[in-house]
């Protein structure tokens, strides 16, 4: 048979093919011990690949059916490699929200879903040490670097969407990555890397390599992994390219810190000081933290990129909407620059985000664990060990139990809300309640939510202040795409740029 193999590659292909299958239909039946849980779709171990590649396309139509029919309990829906179990009741959804991390990981959950032992290396799934400098480092040091974003954005809105007289066509996901790249870059990196061509453009791809290798490897059983990975080389063809542009940077820096200790004049405030400085990466390679820079790079690009395009796609499919935010960016920024305290008062701006993020969020699901032993909710749903289970979170932010009219786009719905005793905090895009979960809950919140917020405030006060702004198609928001539990907004569609003509 080895022989046969050998001499046609055909062969090989299929009996590829015959491991993949295998794996799926054994996948399949394992999990026969949650045969309670009701199923949408097809349920058996052969046909339910038929759903898999129905809810491929069409995920919203499987997500509203089973949360429709079982509102207070749970459901399962077939993926290409696994089951998911989709939480729909409150008391379901608030105690996975309070499991124990040994139990139902989120932690693992990312890790399986990313493939990320493969795709962005076993320091970086082992120790996250980065993620604690995020919530810390980045968080404390907001008011410090607002002023550069808002150099870096007066620098690359000048170079990739020059002001003009006259209606300019831009593809504007792309244009958006560039930007969210450039000043997520000018943070983490500084000038003049964070505006080299070959950096950028590997941190931006970068975050699309992991989506799709991480998908690419789990169709593929364990002990296979490893070797198409090899084949991807996602990884290894990342941290080659970065390390020019990175490594003399980090050579300097620690012969700076050899040389004057903790603290010298004019030291950086960036995250690559900021990783230098604690025990974990002072003992790292410059390799490792190449690769660790373009993890943090996935992190603030992938995201921000998808929920940036969504806002500017709603500003020019409604262009009404650009007056009342210029009035508040002009009237905040006036008096109080592009600070912190600045961010933090435009309330417009941010009731913007956060309706944009709850009608066209890119997840349907969300709040992903993975059971690392079998686990039994006090209702009696039972989740066996290496069950994937989330929330119907999309459909969960449309309810008519949090919102009035919640399918309706209200620009200004959370601005209008009166301060209960001084507190306003409850309201904004960085706070997460039952009715809107996009970064998360509880501890596993994303840490860099405070920094990403305040950022895309400061981009979104650039847009306004400057430019004028309407969809190529006039007045039509573009169809999101859609696979499996992903919505992310049209990567092809334009919008038309002009420089701004109405004075306030």
């Amino acid at each position: 048979m080895l022989a046969y193999l050998d001499s046609d590659p055909l062969l090989w292909l299929f009996a590829g093919f015959v491991v993949v299958a295998l794996h799926h239909i054994q996948s399949r039946v394992r999990f026969a011990a949650y045969d309670s849980i009701p199923t949408v779709g097809y349920s058996s171990p052969l046909l339910s690949y038929i759903t898999a590649f129905q809810f491929f396309f069409s995920p919203n139509r499987f997500i509203e059916e089973g949360y429709a029919k079982y509102r207070d309990g749970a459901f399962k829906v077939a993926y290409f490699d696994s089951w998911r179990v989709v939480l729909s009741g409150p008391k379901l959804i608030d105690e996975l929200k309070h499991a124990k991390d040994n139990e139902l990981s989120f932690a693992e959950a990312v890790a399986m879903t990313l493939q990320q032992r493969h795709t962005m290396g076993e320091e970086i799934m082992m120790n996250a040490y980065h993620i604690t400098i995020v919530r810390n480092e980045l968080t404390k040091n907001l008011d410090k670097i607002l002023p550069d974003i808002h150099d870096e954005l007066e620098h690359c809105f000048t170079d990739l969407i020059p002001e003009s007289d006259d209606w300019v066509s831009h593809k504007v996901m792309e244009k958006v990555a560039q930007i969210v790249a450039r000043a997520s870059g000018r943070i983490f990196v500084g000038v003049p890397v964070c505006r080299n061509d070959e950096y950028l453009d590997t941190s931006i791809a970068y975050t699309m390599k992991i989506v799709i290798s991480g998908k690419i490897l789990s169709m593929f059983p364990s002990f296979l992994r490893g070797l198409v990975a090899k084949a991807l080389a996602t990884r290894k063809t990342s941290v080659s390219q970065i390390l020019k542009h990175v490594s003399p940077i980090i050579e300097e820096r620690r012969k700076d810190m050899e040389l004057y200790g903790d603290d010298w004049a004019d030291k950086p405030n960036d995250m690559i000081q900021w990783i230098l400085d604690s025990p974990q990466g002072q003992a790292e390679t410059i390799p490792q933290l190449a690769q660790r820079l373009l993890a943090l790079n996935f992190a603030s690009i992938h995201t921000s990129s998808m929920s940036f395009t969504t806002v500017i796609f709603r500003l020019a499919a409604n262009p009404e909407y650009l007056h009342p935010l210029r009035e508040e960016a002009a009237t905040i920024i006036g008096e109080y620059g592009w600070t912190k305290v600045a961010m933090q008062k435009m309330r417009k701006a941010d009731s913007f985000f956060k309706e944009c993020q709850r009608l066209h969020g890119f997840n349907t699901l969300g709040m992903e664990r993975l059971a690392l032993k079998d686990y039994m909710f006090k209702d009696g749903t039972f989740i066996p060990k290496g069950t994937f289970v989330c929330i119907a979170q999309r459909v969960a932010q449309m309810e008519p139990d949090y919102y009035d009219d919640p399918s309706t786009f209200d620009p200004w719905r959370s601005s209008r809300v009166p301060e209960e005793d001084g507190n306003t905090s409850k309201h904004l895009a960085t706070t997460a309640n039952p009715g809107y979960m996009p970064f998360g809950v509880g501890k596993h919140a994303c840490p860099g939510r405070f920094f990403a917020v305040a950022e895309l405030k400061a981009v979104l006060a650039w847009l306004v202040l400057h430019y004028d702004l309407k969809m190529e198609n006039e007045g039509v928001f573009p169809e999101p795409s859609y696979y499996q539990a992903r919505c992310p907004p049209s990567s092809s569609a334009k919008a038309l740029f002009r420089k701004r003509k109405d004075k306030l």
